[in-house]
């Protein structure tokens, strides 16, 4: 609702010009009370100290404000309003967050206005004269909104969370428990807080309400968010012994088998010197020497088999078992009742288990 002419600019001229001297006095309380923040004279010459930045950082608020200040002087409310947000953006000294719900009022904006005084007022700590101005300026605010607005309380489950609405800004919201003055509509108001899924809901307000100068309550109970799973990775020192005899039987029958044939191939060699050296013979000699080529011609045989079937059968056996895994990785189950464990097994698979 705006403010009529007559009515504006002596409340515009307090507005401004009493706050900026509860803007020094906050500050030089502000700073006085930095100067005995326990442990600063610990800290190193070369790094600021926690006191040091948050002067650092008001320093860096404080020419705003007073540009804001300055420029509200001037009629240029709406830049006035943008300067006292940057600066409680910057440092929240709720001297800012007071002007900037001043400037709001004076542009009409009684809903925007509201939740920044009604902050203001319950936090401000700076001269008790600029204190009974902002209360004056709510009290007013929400005596003007009761006739255009309703009421409505805002409660969270857990509370502390941010409300915004569809008639606020979007860089402003309402803490919650706090209060929102809904014109008649169809509202939306978005609640976050950290940890938390952000939650829409909407509100219907009706004239009818507005007319009786109903009172609404609204809860608001969020859901917490669900922690991303995460895999750990842990490399396995130790090999798991899964299939081990099965394995080192192979490996026996394979070295073993090989050694067979490879025995079978000298006996192979030596029968047929033996049999080059029979056609030089005749008589008993040769009776003897025949009866020699004969056993190691067996002998070759039973080598040269021998040493195939063991070898067939480690190959048979090093199919069968798998290798051992070499790296295990454990994390919970995706629908979180669970954890899972995977095995890497190289080349021969792997396996998932739950």
């Amino acid at each position: 609702m705006a403010l009529s002419g007559a009515l504006a600019y002596p409340l515009r001229a307090l507005s401004f010009r009493a706050p900026r001297i509860a803007f020094a006095v906050a500050i030089a309380l502000a700073t006085a009370a930095t100067l005995t923040v326990p442990g600063a004279r610990l800290a190193r010459a070369d790094e600021p100290s926690a006191t040091e930045r948050a002067r650092a950082i008001a320093d860096q608020a404080k020419p705003l404000a007073q540009q804001g200040a300055e420029t509200g002087d001037h009629g240029k409310l709406t830049e006035a309003i943008d300067l006292y947000k940057q600066a409680y953006a910057l440092d929240p000294n709720p001297a800012y967050q007071c002007n900037a719900g001043v400037a709001l009022r004076l542009v009409g904006e009684l809903a925007r206005a509201q939740p920044m005084l009604a902050e203001c007022v319950a936090r401000y700590r700076g001269a008790a004269s600029a204190r009974d101005v902002f209360r004056g300026q709510l009290a007013d605010v929400e005596a003007a909104l009761a006739t255009s607005h309703v009421a409505v309380d805002i409660v969270t489950a857990p509370a502390g969370a941010a409300v915004g609405a569809s008639t606020l800004a979007d860089d402003e919201h309402v803490t919650a428990p706090g209060l929102l003055w809904l014109p008649p509509g169809t509202h939306t108001l978005t609640t976050r807080l950290a940890g938390y899924v952000t939650a829409t809901t909407t509100v219907e307000i009706s004239a009818d309400e507005v007319a009786a100068g109903a009172k609404r309550r609204v809860r608001i109970d969020l859901v917490a968010e669900t922690p991303t799973p995460q895999v750990v990775e842990r490399v396995v020192e130790k090999p798991v012994t899964r299939g081990t005899g099965k394995r080192t039987a192979g490996w026996i029958a394979v070295i073993g088998g090989g050694a067979l044939i490879a025995g079978g191939g000298v006996m192979h060699w030596v029968s047929y010197q033996t049999r080059d050296e029979l056609a030089q013979l005749s008589g008993a000699a040769y009776d003897t020497k025949l009866e020699t080529f004969q056993t190691q011609r067996n002998l070759t045989y039973g080598l040269y088999g021998l040493g195939a079937a063991a070898a067939i059968t480690g190959g048979v056996l090093l199919y069968l078992a798998p290798r051992a895994a070499e790296r295990v990785a454990i994390g919970p189950a995706p629908a979180g009742d669970g954890a899972m464990v995977w095995l890497d097994l190289g080349s021969w698979g792997g396996a998932t288990a739950r």
